[in-house]
């Protein structure tokens, strides 16, 4: 009986580990950091580049959306800073482990100051 009790709880500790081994923690954006726009390729206006902001998303055997919104999120953060209402999207780059081990999205993006 307590073999099954320990078995249960290493299983579960297992299973609650490998869910926050890769978890981005999400950004408590302001109102002005979330109106930052995110755009994937050139915006339709004219605009200056300010910086670079980049972020990696780390995924579980359940999906990714919940790791890339949290690492966009922190890019809106890291861009507003610079003093950007917009970024674009440069470079993402996916790599895939073992079956345990998900997958990780490399983001780059530019900050812009997008003048509408």
């Amino acid at each position: 009986m307590r073999i099954r009790a320990t078995a249960a709880m290493a299983a579960v500790l297992l299973c609650a580990m490998s869910l926050a081994g890769c978890a981005v923690p999400p950004a408590h954006l302001t109102k002005e950091e979330d109106a930052i726009r995110v755009f994937a390729s050139a915006p339709p206006c004219k605009y200056t580049i300010l910086g670079a902001v980049g972020g990696s998303s780390g995924s579980t055997l359940w999906g990714t959306d919940g790791n890339y919104n949290a690492t966009v999120s922190h890019m809106k953060k890291d861009a507003y800073k610079l003093g950007a209402n917009a970024i674009i999207i440069r470079s993402e780059h996916t790599s895939t482990g073992t079956v345990n081990s998900g997958s990780v999205n490399d983001l780059l993006a530019d900050a812009i100051l997008c003048e509408d």
